[in-house]
């Protein structure tokens, strides 16, 4: 029967459908905040996130000796360490955490996510769970290990045949075959435990602060109507070099800052398109384009179409 563990939720969490093993939790976030469980044997848990949410999220209280694999399929992943540092997952990345390497907070910079987990607790594993993991050489122990786990958290882009557990997982998030997943993980977890933590420098920590800096300017540009002011200008009245910026920008955005402006305005302008009888060429001009083409060729880079047609598409 699956538990509810409300410590590792918060207090605004709720269950909003229970059946045998699996249970349903609402986080209790501004916005979508869902959570499916699934107990796959004693100590060992699946769990599917969806959220839709701008909110942070402290991490609440764990055990003191889990281990914790997460995939990022949609979104990205912000992640506040216990030094004050904070680290990014992006998509389709995994992140393995032990209990001393898991985040203060998180939160979700593009306002959505969408991930898996599967949670060990070693406390609370069986003798039957544990044979069941020692029939497949899956030691939780040597995971911690070889993963340094008590160091900082593994990140990595995994293998295509790991990222096409998670795809078959993910295909299966709202099945009763707890049987099937299972497998799955424990054969996610037997791959898991012939990996090795070397250093990867494309994912940076930095200082909260710096990243602070980084989410107000990026909030001052995409609220520059005239789209005339150069990042240099934004960088020197904060303080912080342009490379760096760059540097912390896309690990926080996953896009440089020209691509997720463009796709910020071109959100905006799909919504005109849609909710608005303006002409394209008045909508060209509120997104920052004097010329209609580019505005045109702008807008089919990020929507595949153009505006004239997404317009007789979507116009509601």
């Amino acid at each position: 029967m699956s538990e509810y563990r409300p410590e590792w939720y918060g207090t605004g969490s709720s269950v909003v459908n229970k059946n045998g093993d699996i249970l349903v939790i609402d986080y209790g976030c501004p916005g979508k905040g869902e959570v499916i469980c699934y107990d796959l044997a004693d100590g060992i848990q699946l769990m599917f996130q969806d959220m839709e949410t701008d909110a942070v999220i402290p991490s609440n209280s764990f055990g003191t000796d889990i281990i914790s694999v997460n995939y990022c399929i949609k979104g990205r992943q912000e992640s506040t360490f216990r030094d004050n540092t904070v680290s990014y997952m992006p998509e389709q990345h995994m992140s393995v955490n032990g209990t001393v390497s898991l985040p203060r907070f998180f939160c979700f910079p593009l306002k959505v996510y969408r991930g898996i987990s599967v949670v060990i607790e070693r406390d609370r594993l069986s003798a039957e769970t544990k044979n069941m993991l020692s029939c497949f050489s899956i030691d939780p122990d040597e995971i911690e290990t070889r993963l340094r786990l008590k160091d900082k958290w593994f990140i990595c882009l995994p293998e295509k045949h790991v990222q096409n557990i998670f795809s078959e997982l993910e295909e299966m998030k709202h099945s009763s075959d707890v049987i099937y997943l299972r497998l799955k993980a424990l054969e996610l977890l037997h791959l898991l435990s012939g990996m090795e933590n070397t250093e990867d420098s494309t994912h940076d920590y930095f200082p909260t602060r710096m990243i602070d800096i980084t989410k107000s300017i990026r909030d001052d540009m995409v609220s520059d109507t005239l789209f005339h002011i150069p990042i240099e200008e934004y960088t020197s009245r904060y303080g912080i070099s342009t490379s760096l910026f760059h540097r912390i920008f896309l690990q926080i955005y996953g896009d440089t800052p020209y691509v997720h402006l463009k796709k910020y305005r071109m959100n905006i302008a799909a919504g005109m398109l849609c909710d608005t009888d303006m002409k394209i060429c008045d909508i060209a001009a509120e997104s920052g384009y004097s010329n209609a083409s580019k505005f045109s060729g702008a807008f089919s880079s990020v929507y595949g179409m153009t505006p004239r047609d997404y317009r007789r598409i979507n116009k509601k």
